[in-house]
């Protein structure tokens, strides 16, 4: 039985759920519940993952009400949402079963989650596609691009939002506080390095693209001096600097008409970025442990 501070949590998780959903969905350009840029999916990853099956009410209907929110079409919204929670369950069950991972934060957590959303994804997408085929008359020729782009949108909202939740919901913070500093001068030159490279094309015109390589120098700053927080800072900032300058039409990733393609090729970059960096980051903070586990016990 449902207890009332459950019930509380399932409505909160549902809005949460819509309203970062909405905000996906407002950048939908080839089809109007179809984005490459869906944070919902890590939300959704990261309920479950916390909450397990009390989640799941709430990432259904999070999903159902925003579907029906936009397209109007019941039917096709009930099997969407019900991908959209398989997606979350299943991408859990092969981190946890599958690859043997309970905690997120172990040496191999990056990679594992990658893997194991890469399967997840493919519920929602293929379920999806197939839905809006079906039962809302989408063109057969169009199913592949939706298909690309609903799986790769999910996808990249898991790798980036997940961590990033989890981080915060365990809170470790301890490097940021150790230098806060340097933490606050590596989160305003890094803040620099993405509205100049990849925020604008500022630098274009004067031929300095060889200048996007200095995010190597801040990636090995932000990961060997701040572990996880320097990483999850380099995902969320180049994010979200990369997303805006798009839509805009313009910075490293921008398409001439062509939006979609062009948040695509983002979303390949970011998953790239979050993975390598979260790797080396969960690494280095896994030896770090270690070691100082070893001192204090010697």
């Amino acid at each position: 039985m449902i207890q009332l501070k459950d019930s509380f949590k399932i409505l909160l998780m549902a809005v949460v759920y819509f309203i970062i959903a909405y905000f996906g969905l407002k950048l939908a350009f080839s089809n109007q519940q179809v984005t490459p840029t869906w944070p919902a999916s890590g939300f959704a990853v990261f309920c479950y993952l916390i909450y397990r099956e009390k989640s799941l009410p709430a990432i259904y209907l999070g999903a159902l009400s925003i579907n029906i929110f936009v397209s109007s079409k019941i039917l096709s919204s009930l099997f969407i949402a019900f991908g959209n929670t398989l997606e979350a369950m299943l991408t859990v069950l092969i981190f946890k079963s599958l690859f043997k991972e309970d905690n997120f934060f172990n040496k191999n957590g990056a990679i594992k989650l990658f893997f194991a959303a890469s399967f997840g994804c493919l519920i929602a997408s293929i379920g999806g596609a197939l839905s809006l085929h079906y039962l809302e008359d989408v063109p057969a020729k169009q199913f592949l691009n939706i298909f690309w782009t609903w799986w790769l949108g999910d996808l990249t909202g898991i790798v980036v939002i997940t961590p990033f939740l989890l981080y915060f919901f365990y809170r470790k913070f301890d490097n940021i506080f150790k230098a806060p500093v340097e933490f606050m001068a590596f989160l305003f030159i890094f803040n620099l390095y993405c509205f100049l490279i990849l925020g604008s094309d500022i630098l274009a015109e004067y031929k300095l693209g060889a200048l996007s390589y200095t995010m190597l120098p801040l990636v090995i700053w932000g990961v060997y001096r701040f572990e996880i927080a320097g990483s999850l800072t380099i995902v969320i900032f180049s994010y979200a600097y990369s997303v805006v300058a798009t839509i805009m039409s313009t910075g490293p990733f921008y398409i001439k008409h062509d939006i979609n393609g062009s948040l695509l090729n983002l979303d390949l970059f970011i998953i790239t970025i979050a993975v390598s960096t979260l790797t080396m980051a969960l690494l280095y903070y896994n030896l770090h442990d270690k070691k100082l586990s070893t001192e204090t016990n010697g």
